[in-house]
This record gives C-alpha cells, structure tokens and sequence, in this order.
C-alpha cells in the first residue's frame, strides 16, 4: 500500500498505470516549481546590483536574520552594492527552513488543484463506462 510503488506496481480498473505516473511527473514538476519560487524569493537576483548609493544599499533586509540584518552591503573600493549571503549556520538553516515552508505552500495547493481536475476531467469518461 506504499502510495510511490502503487503508481507503477497496482493494477487500478479506472486509473492506468500511465496516467497514474503522468500525475506523479505533474507533482514533482509543481515541487520544482514551489521550490523556484522560494529560491527567487530568498535569493532575489539584481536586488543589489541595481542598487546606486549607500543609503539605498542598506535599506533591503535579510530574511535570513527574519528581518534584522541587511541583505546588500556597499563596497567602498569600487562604489556598488553586493548581495550578502548567510554568514551563520543559524541563518543557513533560517533560509533552508524558509524554502522548504515556501515551497511547501506553493506546491500542495497546485497539486490538490492538478489532482481535483485528474479525478474530474481525465478519469470521467473512463467510469461512466460502467
């Protein structure tokens, strides 16, 4: 009864074995997904660098350190604004959490989603066969 093995391993009349692994590649494509999101979210490319002064640089906070910390730094010797990464293993882990918290609530709802319309609208004609 291991919900992975049953998709390609348990005969199931109104649900084939294609669809049911078709279903499976939708659900890891929309965790990829959730997991994208979370990545641009925690990791926002260009945020710094598009940054022109010091007292812009220092106005993006961190969500590594939930807020407390700055997520740019300006760099005196040649006048532009970096990006930050965790400097801690507490704000590695922070953002480790954060993505999988992220990517969690991004992809079970599009999954619920996916499945409703598989049970709707893909398995309908195969159970008013019978």
């Amino acid at each position: 009864n291991n919900s992975f093995l049953s998709i390609l391993f348990v005969y199931h009349e109104h649900n084939p074995r294609w669809l049911r692994a078709f279903m499976a590649w939708v659900d890891c494509i929309l965790i990829f997904f959730g997991e994208a999101v979370a990545f641009w979210w925690l990791y926002p490319r260009g945020l710094c660098e598009n940054l022109d002064d010091k007292k812009e640089c220092a106005k993006p906070k961190s969500a590594a350190s939930w807020g407390r910390k700055h997520t740019c730094y300006w760099d005196d010797d040649d006048s532009t604004c970096h990006f930050k990464p965790a400097s801690t293993a507490f704000e590695t882990a922070s953002l480790r959490l954060q993505m999988a918290c992220i990517c969690v609530m991004m992809a079970l709802p599009l999954i619920q989603i996916v499945s409703i319309c598989h049970e709707r609208y893909l398995l309908a004609p195969l159970k008013q066969n019978d």
